[in-house]
């Protein structure tokens, strides 16, 4: 298992971010993991997740540029899948694995954004840590905390199987 860490880069400078919000109990719900934690994020791959950002200022989803990028492993690379950069304007990054979209809710003049963030039905499980770029030329990301991301059972996308085995108590089950 790789250690993954998100890096959220935003093109505001700090003085104009206010607050994150992850919404731990909601989402968490949606994700029907809310019986081990409504106080840290447990989301399943494939599934949207809700993020809220309170900006000082207002929004502007057409003209402000939100970018978002997901990395994973010792040497991550959008070539093996291990890297992913996605964000606002959504048109920009067609081809990115992982995508981001306004949510419906959002007070954009009141500069308040939600956003459903959406990771690949393969994405790798596990534990990511979760960090904010608030100016284009910031170097090192301010932590925000840790997303735990689960295999998803109920999501039909491509590759998300079991792949080899699984040790059960008494025995083992072989994946064909």
């Amino acid at each position: 298992m790789y250690k993954v860490s998100i890096y959220l880069l935003i093109s505001f400078f700090l003085e104009d971010v206010g607050k994150l919000e992850l919404h731990c109990e909601k989402n968490n719900k949606a994700h029907k993991t809310n019986d081990i934690s409504v106080n840290r994020l447990i989301v399943r791959r494939g599934q949207s997740f809700l993020v809220t950002f309170d900006f000082h200022g207002p929004f502007r989803s057409t003209t402000d540029l939100l970018e978002l990028t997901v990395e994973t492993g010792p040497q991550p690379s959008e070539a093996l899948g291990t890297r992913s950069v996605f964000g606002l304007p959504e048109g920009r990054w067609k081809r990115s694995s992982w995508k981001v979209k306004v949510h419906q809710g959002s007070v954009l003049p009141a500069g308040s954004i939600t956003l459903d963030i959406t990771s690949p039905a393969d994405a790798p499980v596990g534990e990511y840590s979760l960090s904010v770029k608030t100016s284009a030329t910031a170097s090192v990301g301010s932590s925000l905390g840790k997303l735990l991301l689960l295999f998803n059972p109920w999501c039909q996308g491509k590759d998300n199987s079991i792949q080899n085995n699984l040790i059960i108590p008494h025995g083992e089950f072989w994946d064909n």
